[in-house]
C-alpha cells in the first residue's frame, strides 16, 4: 500500500474539518429549537460552514489518492467542494425568501416608529398627559426626594390617583374647594416663619383687586397670584400650611389685615399647631372660593382704538359695522403672526422678502382700521365669529410649523394662497355687500386690492416653487 504524503494527510485533515456536520447528534447542539439543523449559507456565526477557495499556487499538486467510502470529498486545501451540493443549495438563501421592501415603506415605518416614540414621551411629559396606573404613580414618587415622596403619598392617599403625572409633577384638578393641587420633585428653601421647603402646591380661584397686590406681595413670597386668571396659589410643605396661607391672603384681600399682622398671625398659628392644637386656619378654607369666571379680571386696553370683546348675548345677532371693522383686525393680526413666525424659518431670498412685505402691508393696513373705526366712532367687535375666524387662522398656522423646516416654505406659500383667496371671498360675498358706513366701504375696497395683490405674489412663488 502506497502511504500518503505529508501534505495529502494534512490535505484530508482541513478538508474534514471544514465538512459540514449534516448528520450530528441535536443533543450536542447548543440550542436545536432556534436553529435549524443545517446551517445558513450566510450569516453571523455561520460562516465556517462555506469552505473558502485557496489561493491557486497553495501548496504541491493535488494527490492522486481516493478516500475511502464515507471519507470527506477528494483533495485537500485547494478542493472548493464544487463536486457536493451546499447543505443550503436545494433552498434560497434568507435574502432570496424577504419581499423586496416596496419603495417608500422603510422611511415609512422608521417614521411611524418616530411618532409613537414621540407620542408617548408627550405622554409622560405632559402634566395634563394622562393618568397613570397607581403602580405608575409609585414607581415615579419613588424615585423623588423624601420629604417630596411624603407630602405625595398624602395627597395620593387623601385624592386618590392624579389627573396629571410627569417624572418631577404630580397634577390634580377640581378637588374640594381648590381649583387645582400640584406637588413636584423640586423643593425650594423657604424661611418663613421658620426654615423648610416648598413643594406642594393649592389653588384656589379668587377675585384679586389690583390695590391688594401689593400686601399680598409683602406677606409671603410663596403666595402667588393671577390676577388675569382669577387665581391665588400658596406653595409650602403640607397642605394645613397651604391652607393657613390662603387664609390669610384673603384676610389682606377683605381688609381686615395688612401684611405686617398676617406675617405675625401665621407664626402664631404656627406655633398652636406645634403645641398640639388645630387652628381653624389650618384645617379648612374659612372663606368660599369665587366662580371662575368672575374672578377673572381681562383687565382694560390701553391702544386707543383696539377692538372690543363683546358679551356673549350681543353675538346672537348681525353685529354689524363693528363686526366688519374687527373681522377687519383679525385678518391683518393673522397675517403679521403668519409673517413673523415664517421669518425665523430658513427661507429662499424671494420667500424671506415676500414674508417680509406681508407683516409691513398688514401691519399699515391694522393701524388705518383702527383710525378709521376712531374716525367713524365704532369700536371694532371681537365677537365670537370673529374669534372662530382667529381660532381657524391659528390653527392652520399650527398645523405648518409641525412640519420638517424642509417642508415649511412651501406649506406656507400654499398657506398664503389659500388664505388671502379666502378673504378675498368673504370680502366680496360678505363684508362689501353689508358694510353700511360709506368709509368703511372705501377701506374695504382698499383693503381688497392689497389682498388681490398678495395672493397673486403668493401664486408666483407657488409656480416657481414647482
Amino acid at each position: 500500500m502506497k502511504i500518503p504524503s505529508t501534505n495529502t494527510v494534512a490535505a484530508l485533515l482541513i478538508a474534514a474539518a471544514a465538512w459540514p456536520v449534516a448528520s450530528a447528534d441535536p443533543a450536542v447542539q447548543s440550542s436545536p429549537d432556534k436553529r435549524p439543523t443545517t446551517p445558513p449559507t450566510e450569516g453571523r456565526g455561520n460562516t465556517e460552514a462555506t469552505p473558502v477557495a485557496p489561493a491557486p499556487d497553495d501548496g504541491p499538486a493535488k494527490s492522486t489518492e481516493k478516500p475511502g467510502a464515507g471519507g470527506p470529498p477528494k483533495g485537500g486545501r485547494a478542493n472548493d467542494a464544487a463536486d457536493r451540493p451546499m447543505p443550503d443549495q436545494d433552498r434560497p438563501a434568507p435574502e432570496a425568501r424577504r419581499e423586496p421592501a416596496e419603495p417608500g415603506k422603510v422611511a415609512e415605518r422608521a417614521e411611524q416608529r418616530k411618532e409613537g416614540r414621540e407620542a408617548k414621551r408627550e405622554d409622560r411629559e405632559s402634566p395634563e398627559g394622562r393618568a397613570a396606573s397607581a403602580e405608575g404613580v409609585e414607581q415615579i414618587v419613588a424615585s423623588w426626594p423624601e420629604r417630596p415622596q411624603l407630602g405625595a403619598r398624602t395627597l395620593i392617599a387623601k385624592y386618590g390617583s392624579p389627573d396629571g403625572v410627569t417624572e418631577d409633577m404630580l397634577v390634580w384638578k377640581d378637588q374640594g374647594p381648590f381649583k387645582k393641587i400640584c406637588i413636584s420633585k423640586e423643593e425650594h428653601a423657604h424661611d418663613f416663619p421658620k426654615p423648610h421647603t416648598d413643594f406642594m402646591q393649592h389653588t384656589v380661584a379668587l377675585k384679586i383687586p389690583a390695590d391688594k397686590a401689593s400686601e399680598l406681595t409683602k406677606y409671603d413670597g410663596s403666595v402667588t397670584f393671577d390676577r388675569t386668571q382669577g387665581e391665588i396659589s400658596a406653595r409650602c410643605d403640607v397642605e394645613g400650611h397651604n391652607l393657613l396661607s390662603l387664609n390669610l391672603a384673603h384676610d389682606i384681600i377683605s381688609g381686615k389685615l395688612n401684611a405686617e399682622q398676617a406675617r405675625e398671625k401665621f407664626g402664631e398659628i404656627v406655633k398652636q399647631e406645634t403645641a398640639g392644637e388645630k387652628p381653624d386656619y389650618t384645617m379648612k378654607l374659612q372663606f368660599e372660593p369665587s366662580e371662575a369666571a368672575t374672578a377673572r379680571d381681562a383687565d382694560v386696553t390701553t391702544i386707543e382704538g383696539a377692538p372690543e370683546r363683546m358679551a356673549k348675548a350681543s353675538d346672537t345677532k348681525d353685529g354689524g359695522d363693528a363686526e366688519i371693522l374687527g373681522t377687519i383686525v383679525a385678518v391683518d393680526e393673522s397675517e403679521i403672526g403668519a409673517a413673523t413666525v415664517a421669518s425665523t424659518m430658513k427661507l429662499r431670498p424671494e420667500v424671506a422678502e415676500y414674508a417680509t412685505m406681508i407683516h409691513k402691508m398688514h401691519g399699515e393696513n391694522l393701524a388705518k382700521t383702527l383710525e378709521l373705526g376712531r374716525k367713524i366712532g365704532i369700536a371694532p367687535a371681537e365677537t365670537s365669529k370673529v374669534n372662530a375666524m382667529r381660532e381657524k387662522n391659528a390653527g392652520e398656522l399650527a398645523k405648518i410649523v409641525a412640519k420638517d423646516p424642509d417642508q415649511f416654505e412651501a406649506a406656507f406659500i400654499k398657506l398664503m394662497v389659500s388664505g388671502h383667496s379666502d378673504v378675498l371671498e368673504k370680502l366680496d360675498d360678505e363684508l362689501l355687500k353689508k358694510a353700511g358706513n360709506e368709509e368703511l366701504v372705501k377701506h374695504l375696497k382698499a383693503t381688497r386690492e392689497e389682498i388681490a395683490a398678495h395672493l397673486e405674489a403668493a401664486k408666483k412663488l407657488q409656480v416657481a416653487d414647482r
